[in-house]
C-alpha cells in the first residue's frame, strides 16, 4: 500500500529546493560577476601596456615589396578595430584621427612614421593618398620627408625644385639639400629657396642659436662660412668657430632660448650677437643658460654683478650657487643657506625643487611647512606636502 505523503510535508521540500536554488544562483551570480571584473582588469592592463608600448618601442612592419620602412607601433587591436598613434580602423574603414582615409585597404593597412601609412596598393600622408609615387623605391627620409627613384615629397606634395632624389638629405624640416644644391624654408613658409653662396658637400645642422622675429633660429656652417638659417654670417671664422650650447626655459608656454658660442675673434651668444667684454680664453658655458670667464659670470647674457667667479658652479634646473650665495635664474635666493643648499629635481609637473637645511624651495619660492628632510630625488612628492 503506498504511503501518502501529508501536503504540507510536501510543501516544506518543495519550498526547501527552492532555496537551496536561489543559494546556489546566488554563488554562481557572485563567481561569475568576479571573473568579469577580473577580466576587464585584466584587459585593462593589456590595453595600457600594449598602448604604451606601442608609442615608445619602435617595431618593424613587413615592407611593401622591396620597401623597407620602420614604423611607428603595430597598433592595438580592439576586436575588428584597430588603434595607432595618428590613425585608427574602425568599423572597417580608416581614419586619421577623425578623417576618412579614402580608398584604403582595411586588411594590409599600417600606420609608418612622420604621419606616413601604406597598404598593399600605395602609400598615404595623413588622410590622403600620395599621387604619381614609385611604390617600389618610395621610402621615408625622416623630417616630414619622403621619396622615390623620381621625386623628393614633403608630405603628400612633390617638391617643385631641383633637387637629386638619389643624393637628397633632410638637414631638418627647413634646411634640406643634395650633393650640389643647398635649399632653405623661412618660417611659416612653403617654400624653399636656394642658398646660393652655400657648399653642398659641407653644409651641416650646427646648433640652436636663439629667437629670432617669429620663430626660434638654427646656426649651420659649410666650409667656407657660418650660416644664422640660411644667410651667412661674414664675421663669424668658420675653421675656430665652436658651438657651446644652449638651453631654453619653458615659461608658461614661452619658451625662452640663450646659446654661446665662439671663435678666435669672440664670444657669440643668441644668433650671432657679440658678448662684450667676455675672456675669449677662459670663457665656458655651463649649464641652464649661466656661464663664466675668469672675470665674469652671465646668466642669460647678462653679467651677475654680484657672483663670485672663483666658486660660482651651477647646481642643475637652473639654480646655482657661489662661497657667497645661491641664485635661481640669476636671481640671489636672500634666505638659502649655501653650505646645505643641494638642488632636488623637476616632478616634470612645472615644480623645481631645491632645498636646505631650513626650507624647500619650488624655483624661488619657499615652500612654507614643508620638512626638508622629506624632500628627496626618491619622493619628490613629498616636496610639496
Amino acid at each position: 500500500m503506498n504511503e501518502e505523503i501529508p501536503q504540507q510535508n510536501l510543501n516544506n521540500q518543495d519550498g526547501g529546493r527552492s532555496s537551496l536554488k536561489i543559494v546556489i544562483s546566488k554563488k554562481i551570480l557572485a563567481i561569475l560577476l568576479l571573473a568579469l571584473i577580473v577580466g576587464i582588469a585584466s584587459g585593462v592592463y593589456f590595453l595600457r601596456k600594449n598602448y604604451y608600448r606601442a608609442i615608445f618601442q619602435t617595431e618593424t612592419f613587413p615592407p611593401i615589396e622591396n620597401n623597407t620602412i620602420n614604423s611607428n607601433s603595430s597598433g592595438i587591436s580592439e576586436g575588428k578595430n584597430k588603434t595607432w598613434i595618428f590613425f585608427k580602423i574602425r568599423n572597417n574603414i580608416v581614419y586619421y584621427h577623425d578623417l576618412k582615409v579614402e580608398g584604403a585597404d582595411v586588411s594590409t593597412f599600417q600606420e609608418l612614421k612622420d604621419e606616413y601609412a601604406k597598404d598593399k596598393n600605395t602609400f598615404y600622408y595623413k588622410s590622403k593618398a600620395i599621387n604619381n609615387i614609385d611604390a617600389n623605391s618610395f621610402v621615408l627620409v625622416g623630417n616630414g620627408f619622403a621619396k622615390d627613384k623620381n621625386h623628393v615629397f614633403f608630405g603628400n606634395e612633390i617638391l617643385n625644385i631641383e633637387i637629386d632624389p638619389a643624393f637628397f638629405v633632410a638637414i631638418d624640416r627647413r634646411a634640406i639639400k643634395d650633393n650640389k644644391r643647398v635649399y632653405f624654408r623661412p618660417y611659416g613658409k612653403n617654400k624653399y629657396n636656394l642658398v646660393v653662396n652655400a657648399d653642398a658637400q659641407t653644409f651641416q645642422y650646427i646648433g640652436t642659436c636663439g629667437p629670432l622675429e617669429i620663430s626660434y633660429g638654427n646656426y649651420y656652417k659649410d666650409k667656407n662660412h657660418i650660416f644664422v638659417e640660411n644667410e651667412s654670417v661674414n664675421y663669424i671664422d668658420v675653421l675656430s668657430f665652436q658651438y657651446l650650447g644652449g638651453y631654453g626655459a619653458d615659461e608658461g608656454g614661452r619658451l625662452d632660448f640663450i646659446s654661446y658660442a665662439k671663435d678666435k675673434n669672440a664670444i657669440y651668444y643668441l644668433c650671432g650677437e657679440i658678448l662684450k667684454d667676455a675672456d675669449k680664453i677662459t670663457f665656458a658655458y655651463l649649464q641652464d643658460g649661466y656661464a663664466k670667464d675668469k672675470n665674469k659670470v652671465w646668466y642669460y647674457a647678462d653679467i651677475i654683478s654680484e657672483a663670485d667667479v672663483s666658486t660660482f658652479q651651477s647646481l642643475g634646473n637652473r639654480y646655482a650657487k657661489d662661497k657667497l650665495r645661491v641664485y635661481f635664474d640669476g636671481i640671489i635666493l636672500e634666505e638659502a643657506d649655501i653650505s646645505t643648499f643641494i638642488n632636488v629635481g623637476d616632478d616634470g609637473h612645472g615644480f623645481i625643487y631645491a632645498k636646505d637645511k631650513n626650507h624647500v624651495y619650488n624655483r624661488s619660492q619657499i615652500m612654507e611647512g614643508v620638512n626638508p628632510a622629506n624632500c628627496t630625488v626618491e619622493f619628490i612628492e613629498k616636496c610639496s606636502e
